[in-house]
């Protein structure tokens, strides 16, 4: 036998070993306090909780498991020396120039991206028989539309046919929209510029980007004069504190950053004065009610303080709206401003705290698996100017976006 056959096998079990201890480790260190959430979390009713579950269950596990994060670094470093270009069979997929993008074996499947189209058009008839006019704002894909990352032959996800979908059928039923991907290319913003390379979410600046074209599209669809002298789309009203390597996203989170690398995480404030009540309900169902400036109620400095590793920081929650369900900011300073509604997931966090100073209220609903809120409810009991919808590329092709708008869109 060969002295490389002798080594690989004496590191296959050195490494089954170490596995096997871990996991006896793991056991008996960890058990019972596993085995105790898990007993406190209710049977599932349907195949929708059953799925909620499931993904609870392990989320349980992982929270107390022990050694977890040396075990993703030592993998992902082996997956590195090897050259590859993927990990998790394929569920994140690394291009040459080091950018990070969703992959997957099976075609995509744009038939939700249709179904929450209708959804759409009903709840908007809905809103309009109240005097409401409804905008949806498309925004940009992990990918440019059009552009293939290399290596070709890896098979990533191109969420930009989901997209393509849900406006058609908007179109169709006569529903507003604006479609940033195209006002991105005109700009001249690349890949590198939309997004970090960890992450699908917006850079600061995409966002800020972003909300000037929603405003100038709410200004377009509907005569208005939100924004007359254009002071809050001037950047230089903002101060941009930049975080170097500061930033792992949800990609480089799967992954470790020995595979993705780190990012740049950029904090956009406000200079000028703001005053907001703001009330809210978190993704875990904690209630908030505050009065301040944007930097005390819609924004969350300790979030971008650095307490344990990298993997349980969490800087995108800088920008309050990533992690809530619902809130209600009233603005003290600009009471006169229209009363808008967000439709929305965490990818418009940042849109939302740069569109507050122009509303007079603004509330949000967001999708969250573990809390629900029913948008056609919400707005009988509430009046509205006009009502934003937004949502990632990537969950328009879940049925669960539909829910959060109406429940029949199950």
């Amino acid at each position: 036998m060969s002295l490389l056959s002798k080594t690989r096998i004496l590191f296959a079990a050195i490494l089954v070993s170490a596995v096997l201890g871990a996991a006896v480790w793991n056991a008996y260190s960890q058990g019972s306090r596993i085995l105790q959430g898990l007993s406190d979390m209710s049977p599932p009713a349907s195949l929708a909780e059953l799925r909620t579950a499931g993904k609870r269950v392990e989320a349980q596990v992982n929270r107390h498991l022990e050694g977890k994060y040396e075990a993703w670094d030592l993998y992902a470093r082996i997956q590195q020396s090897l050259g590859k270009s993927e990990m998790n069979d394929f569920a994140v997929i690394k291009a040459d120039d080091g950018r990070l993008y969703r992959g997957g074996l099976y075609p995509l499947n744009t038939e939700n991206s249709g179904r929450l189209a209708e959804v759409i058009a009903d709840f908007a008839g809905l809103a309009g028989e109240q005097g409401t006019k409804v905008l949806y704002m498309n925004t940009p894909d992990a990918v440019i539309k059009g552009k293939k990352i290399e290596p070709g032959y890896m098979p990533y996800r191109d969420y930009n046919a989901a997209s393509d979908a849900l406006l058609y059928g908007l179109r169709e039923r006569g529903v507003p929209f604006i479609d940033t991907r195209y006002s991105f290319l005109q700009q001249g913003f690349g890949q590198e510029d939309i997004s970090p390379r960890t992450t699908f979410l917006m850079s600061a600046e995409a966002s800020f980007a972003a909300f000037g074209y929603l405003l100038e599209g709410l200004e377009r669809k509907f005569n208005l004069s939100l924004d007359p002298d254009g002071f809050y789309r001037d950047g230089s009203n903002y101060t941009v504190t930049t975080y170097p390597d500061f930033f792992m996203g949800e990609l480089g989170k799967e992954t470790d950053p020995s595979f993705g690398g780190l990012a740049d995480f950029k904090a956009v404030t406000p200079d000028f004065e703001t005053e907001y009540v703001y009330e809210a309900l978190d993704m875990f169902g904690n209630p908030t009610s505050i009065r301040g400036d944007a930097q005390t109620t819609l924004l969350h400095p300790d979030a971008l303080v650095y307490y344990e590793n990298i993997y349980r920081l969490y800087p995108q929650s800088y920008y309050k709206h990533t992690n809530t369900v619902w809130s209600k900011v009233v603005n003290l300073r600009n009471p006169g401003g229209p009363k808008i509604l967000v439709l929305h997931d965490y990818y418009t966090a940042q849109v939302l705290s740069h569109l507050a100073p122009l509303c007079g209220e603004m509330h949000t609903l967001a999708h969250q698996d573990n809390l629900f809120t029913d948008a056609t409810r919400y707005i009988k009991d509430n009046r509205f100017d006009y009502i934003i919808i937004s949502f990632l590329p990537q969950n328009l092709v879940r049925p669960e976006m539909q829910r959060l708008i109406a429940a029949e869109g199950e």
